[in-house]
């Protein structure tokens, strides 16, 4: 059973799991699209590697060839509540899945309506519709926990990242966050209700 919390006089059920999702990129590839949990750190490292420099510089503003255990740690000890973290698995070809895709959000403390977004997309799975599936599965999962904007920084430059989030939610601020760098925020659009995990 979730934590309630009152955001602007709507009460809503915090920690309640995310159902896994089975869908398919737009070439028919079938995925699933899941919350991460610690047993997903060498997935998680493994992803990192899959990117190349210019999509690491474009993720994280920095070439971060690996990350240090503590690094793992915070990115896959995830609550559900505060920080919601997804991934995006390929499930064709030999098991075990091949993940593909990781898209997160971490609740603003001073804001708690509002949360910084970030995502990525192993390079050979670019341009194939995975960045708006699992950005659209981690708003409708924001949302069901009263997040009600995300923000993040990019890239000025990274065109295709500004236009996935379009696609989310409607563009509020956009600013000069330094040479090249822009701070956006959007106000999500409201989602469909998600089905409560049966077994969480």
């Amino acid at each position: 059973m979730g934590l309630e919390r009152t955001h602007f006089g709507a009460t809503v059920i915090l920690g309640s799991a995310m159902r896994p999702v089975t869908t398919s990129l737009r070439d028919g590839t079938p995925v699933l699209i899941r919350p991460l949990t610690t047993a997903d750190a060498p997935a998680v490292q493994q992803a990192l590697a899959e990117l190349s420099p210019e999509s690491r510089y474009r993720r994280f503003l920095m070439d971060i060839a690996r990350f240090t255990p503590e690094q793992l740690r915070y990115l896959t000890q995830v609550d559900g509540i505060d920080h919601l973290a997804l991934g995006m698995a390929v499930l064709t070809g030999d098991p075990p899945p091949k993940p593909i895709s990781i898209a997160r959000c971490i609740r603003d403390p001073a804001e708690p309506t509002l949360a910084e977004v970030a995502a990525s997309v192993a390079d050979a799975w670019q341009g194939r519709g995975a960045g708006a599936l699992i950005l659209r599965e981690l708003a409708k999962w924001s949302w069901e926990q009263g997040i009600r904007r995300w923000n993040g920084t990019t890239l000025a430059e990274n065109a295709p990242a500004q236009r996935l989030l379009e696609g989310i939610g409607t563009p509020r601020v956009r600013r000069s966050a330094g040479t090249g760098v822009l701070e956006l925020e959007y106000e999500l659009h409201s989602p469909p209700v998600l089905t409560p995990n049966p077994n969480p």
